[in-house]
């Protein structure tokens, strides 16, 4: 145990020396406290309304006073308009009556006393009814922190590859063979920079976006069986790269995937996800996304979590010669 808090302790003072590793420690954070300040700014937008094409003109007309107005000629479109980033509500005629939809977020909800309001004095009886979307929280929160997190998940990993390759240029990693710590201390030892790091910014990004009514312990269990993807993603990026350069080229070929898991869950539709069951980066998304929003069950995390751990062996197994045939050959 000594012999790894010495190597923990060691990469610790080297990160605060190497401003490339004291950046990925510290990125998630400033990135946090930017989408802060930013969140308010999207929010606070001049009103919009999306309106069904069926709504009667007249009211489509006095809406038009009151800000900009965008018509929809189905309910679908409607909906996705509503359910973008920005803060709109929507108007929709169904059974008869006037629907009023939004997220259930939006800082300046009128709709419904707008409407209301007009329709006073008409004399027909027209039933207005609101509806939420079930949405808890901002997308730009939901989305932003998850992605936040995702970044803090990779940076781990890197942070652990460019340690691994800053010691093989220095010579250090020779003295595993001549010096008491074994092959498994070594690895421990490496993971923990990463570990902390993590686990650090995991936490940091939550306070500062304040999502301190989610379950917490529910993010933490999916960011930590995620931890084993950044140990493999750092080891390989550690073995494979002779030096700095190929290791931060090794990293924009492994961050292509990472985009493209996130990018997928977000914009595929359901029937095509599939297409992303390959990458554990997109199952550790989805959980902390669903988490985030409070729509996941203790069952559904531990499946996710299991099914990451799953993926890593495959890939650790996968690279199980490389890793270790590297390792060898540098130390």
């Amino acid at each position: 145990m000594k012999r790894i808090l010495s190597i923990f302790i060691k990469d610790l003072k080297c990160s605060t020396k190497d401003f490339m590793l004291l950046y990925m420690l510290v990125i998630p954070l400033i990135l946090a406290v930017i989408l802060k300040f930013f969140i308010p700014d999207v929010e606070e937008n001049a009103l919009t309304f999306a309106i069904d094409q069926n709504v009667d003109q007249a009211v489509i007309q006095q809406f038009e006073e009151y800000g900009k107005v965008e018509l929809f000629s189905n309910h679908e479109d409607l909906e996705k308009r509503v359910l973008q980033l920005d803060d709109v509500e929507g108007i929709m005629v169904e059974d008869g009556g006037y629907v009023v939809l939004s997220q259930g977020n939006e800082k300046q909800q009128v709709v419904e006393g707008l409407l209301k309001s007009i329709l006073a004095d008409k004399s027909k009886s027209i039933t207005v009814t609101s509806s939420d979307n079930n949405y808890k929280l901002s997308p730009i929160s939901s989305i932003g922190a998850a992605t936040l997190i995702i970044m803090a998940i990779t940076l781990s990993g890197m942070l652990i590859g460019l340690s691994i390759i800053d010691e093989k240029e220095s010579r250090a990693i020779q003295a595993i063979r001549v010096g008491p710590a074994s092959k498994l201390e070594y690895i421990l030892g490496k993971s923990a920079l990463g570990f902390f790091a993590l686990i650090v910014q995991s936490v940091g990004i939550l306070f500062i976006l304040r999502l301190n009514h989610i379950n917490f312990w529910m993010i933490m269990v999916i960011t930590l069986a995620s931890y084993l993807v950044a140990l493999i993603y750092g080891f390989i990026i550690g073995v494979t790269s002779p030096n700095q350069m190929a290791g931060m080229a090794t990293t924009k070929v492994l961050m292509i995937l990472v985009a493209a898991s996130v990018v997928g869950a977000l914009l595929l539709p359901d029937q095509l996800q599939v297409l992303l069951y390959w990458s554990p980066i997109y199952w550790s998304f989805v959980g902390i996304y669903e988490a985030l929003l409070e729509s996941i069950s203790w069952q559904q995390i531990s499946l996710y979590s299991l099914f990451i751990i799953i993926i890593t062996i495959v890939v650790y197994m996968a690279f199980r010669k490389k890793i270790h045939t590297g390792l060898n050959a540098n130390s």
